[in-house]
């Protein structure tokens, strides 16, 4: 298992955007929190699967593994489906991963 990533989010609709950098073969585990809850998420994709991919499953604590496949720099992204708390539907969460 790898690293975690959770950025914060707002009662406003928005986008947010975290980064980070892992070694091909690697893999991360990323996902909205806030407090250690995390929101229902739907439409997780990487923005090119040839350098990381993205399982559509999470775990039980909302991440979701990113496996870096090759060098290059791909977006990993999901959309909130729910509001509830912190969570507004429609944001969109991404993290740009750069694999080295």
């Amino acid at each position: 298992q790898g690293d975690t990533l959770f950025p914060y989010t707002t009662l406003f609709r928005s986008t947010k955007t975290s980064s980070c950098s892992i070694k091909k073969g690697k893999s991360i585990w990323v996902g909205p929190s806030y407090g250690g809850v995390h929101p229902s998420t739907k439409n997780w994709k990487s923005s090119n699967s040839r350098i990381a991919t993205v399982a559509t499953k999470g775990d039980s604590e909302g991440g979701h593994k990113v496996t870096a496949k090759k060098k290059g720099k791909v977006t990993i992204s999901c959309i909130v489906s729910k509001t509830s708390r912190h969570w507004v539907k429609g944001d969109v969460f991404k993290w740009t991963v750069t694999v080295k």
